[in-house]
């Protein structure tokens, strides 16, 4: 299997959020291939309640070994709490059925 590829803009807009350049800062290095890096990075933003931070470290926790041949680790009250941020985050609608709808 091959890491799923992620494309977003590498420049952040004048005017954007601290938070939004660590999120583009987190993909630069996930699309450089520095997984170690990219999910400390996400897990930290995922942790101060960004939710696309925290669906990307919940796919890299799930597919590690698999997917990047590295094991990532969470701790339960992280990955229900990082869970409950994408589930929240998700549009009206869209079904809330489960992690892996979100992701």
């Amino acid at each position: 299997m091959q890491p799923i590829a992620l494309r977003f803009g590498a420049t952040v807009p004048a005017g954007v959020d601290a938070a939004d350049e660590h999120f583009e800062a987190a993909v630069a290095l996930y699309e450089r291939q520095r997984w170690v890096a990219a999910y400390d990075m996400l897990s930290r933003l995922a942790d101060r309640g960004d939710a696309p931070a925290s669906k990307l470290a919940l796919l890299m926790l799930r597919y590690g070994a698999p997917l990047y041949g590295t094991h990532f680790t969470a701790r339960p009250e992280q990955i229900a709490r990082w869970a409950r941020q994408v589930l929240e985050a998700m549009p009206a609608g869209a079904g809330a059925g489960s992690l892996e709808e979100a992701a």
